[in-house]
């Protein structure tokens, strides 16, 4: 399925104005050797892909082999309007936050793939403005920090997600958005967020 929608993208977006479609003529995979021409050039191309994504105002997110795909936090993390064409696809955070970003994402069915041009064009300046800023206030809540991962983020959000039953004194901390509440984690898991932060600085100090 994640090739017919794909061909359906390439089908409406070649030739059209604003529209950029990269062709990648090799495996997007490093190999072992993170220092082998393959690998910098994988790196290379990630990072040009990555720039590009920060400078556009959306970017595509078909399904890949799973009903998920990584550009979708890609584009996020970057301030991209996500464009999911993914029927099955479902944040993976608790719902506040998985709320949240669906207010700045675009949702297109697999089936309109081929008519995603015009479902962009519907949505405002002020809307796009709006997703925007959603997108940068929400960068923390959707990232992963190394070494050790911070109140609230992605690392938070997940335990959150797979468990939230097993959680007691669950913290609502305000978001940077207008005030809004997006779930917050347990105290215990601050407690290992806290407890990774100072092995790591033990390591560190080792």
């Amino acid at each position: 399925e994640n090739s017919k929608v794909r061909l359906a993208l390439k089908q409406a977006l070649h030739g059209q104005p604003g529209c950029v479609i990269q062709a990648v003529a090799f495996v997007m995979k490093q190999d072992r050797n993170e220092t082998s021409e393959h690998s910098l050039r994988v790196r290379e191309t990630v990072q040009n892909t990555i720039q590009d994504m920060a400078r556009a105002t959306f970017c595509l997110c078909p399904r890949g082999k799973t009903a998920g795909t990584r550009r979708i936090f890609e584009a996020a993390l970057v301030g991209c309007i996500p464009v999911i064409l993914s029927d099955q696809y479902h944040w993976p955070f608790p719902p506040a936050l998985a709320r949240e970003l669906s207010r700045c994402a675009v949702f297109v069915k697999e089936a309109d793939a081929g008519h995603v041009l015009d479902v962009v064009h519907q949505i405002t300046p002020h809307q796009q403005a709006q997703m925007h800023t959603g997108l940068r206030s929400l960068a923390h809540n959707i990232a992963f920090h190394l070494p050790a991962p911070l109140l609230n983020d992605a690392f938070f959000q997940t335990l959150h997600q797979l468990a939230p039953s097993s959680l007691s004194s669950t913290l609502s901390l305000p978001n940077a958005r207008s005030g809004s509440l997006i779930e917050g984690m347990d105290v215990g898991c601050e407690t290992l967020a806290l407890k990774f932060q100072r092995e790591s600085e033990i390591r560190h100090e080792v």
